[in-house]
């Protein structure tokens, strides 16, 4: 069994999808015990293999054809509802938790419904993306809806299904330990820079105050109960907090410039600090993979 199924079948408390069941329906589906009944030109529509299995059939009986799958029945219940989304199947962008999201990507992918898969890389690239201007409004996404450790099921599948862009960010959220030190080196020495180690002094228009604001700031963000100053991870941290204090116009207008230059360094060599490769060959290769897995008819077994 592909590693996808193995995850996305886990025994994890989900809630109960709603199987279909349309009076006028000539299609069948059975799967691991569950029916439903739905229509078969809709199933096929933009699916390759749903047309060739249609195109296959037998003879219908007057209560139309029978098709026997080797699912889960929560995997068919879970593609066929995405396939019935109102008006335009696949577009819909409501919050998708984990164990729905792998089931669909490995159905997307052994029935070749394209629109689906790509609808769910669009899902990940939204919640981790490979663009620093995305990543303020990816914290605020509820396209993916991640409960404690759900990126660590994303991981093993990323490379394997075309969203390793969204690796780095992925594992920036779940502070991999390979990283975790690099981040903290990168936090002091470029986005917080201004915050831990300079005093502001050739171009502070107050210097003991804004002092004493940094001082405060530094405890706001940085906070001692851990007890390690500077070991919570801040690097990607937006600026807010010095835009809204006290510091003097100058002190603020150079918080700004060294913190956004900051964060930009640091985005640029997130691959390498979780040893990957260059977000262009990250991109590159998510481009390679969907083009593969979409005409290869790998898992259209």
């Amino acid at each position: 069994m592909p590693e996808i199924t193995r995850l996305a079948l886990r025994s994890r408390a989900a809630p109960s999808p709603i199987p279909l069941a349309f009076a006028d329906g000539n299609l069948t589906i059975l799967a691991d015990g569950q029916a439903v009944t739905v229509h078969a030109m809709v199933m096929a529509r933009e699916s390759s293999v749903f047309n060739l299995i249609w195109d296959r059939r037998p003879q219908p009986s007057s209560s139309g054809v029978v098709l026997m799958l080797n699912d889960t029945g929560v995997s068919i219940i879970y593609l066929t509802n995405a396939v019935y989304n109102v008006d335009r199947p696949f577009l819909d962008q409501s919050p998708m938790d984990i164990p729905r999201f792998l089931s669909l990507l490995h159905m997307s992918l052994k029935y070749h419904y394209h629109s689906l898969f790509e609808s769910l890389l669009s899902r990940v690239q939204d919640r981790f993306p490979s663009d620093i201007t995305d990543i303020d409004d990816a914290r605020l996404s509820t396209t993916l809806l991640l409960e404690p450790g759900d990126e660590f099921e994303l991981i093993p599948v990323a490379g394997n299904f075309g969203f390793s862009s969204s690796l780095p960010a992925i594992y920036y959220r779940v502070r991999c330990t390979m990283g975790r030190e690099a981040l903290i080196t990168a936090q002091l020495e470029y986005t917080w820079v201004w915050l831990v180690t300079e005093d502001g002094a050739n171009y502070c228009d107050t210097p003991f105050s804004c002092s004493t604001v940094r001082d405060v700031m530094r405890g706001a963000v940085f906070p001692r109960s851990t007890g390690r100053r500077y070991g919570q991870i801040r690097t990607l941290t937006p600026l807010t907090l010095a835009l809204r204090s006290d510091l003097c116009e100058p002190c603020k207008h150079h918080a700004a410039l060294v913190h956004g230059g900051g964060r930009n360094t640091v985005w640029s060599n997130l691959p390498s600090t979780f040893g990957l490769s260059s977000w262009d060959d990250l991109v590159v290769s998510d481009s390679m993979v969907g083009v593969f897995v979409l005409h290869s008819g790998l898992f259209a077994q």
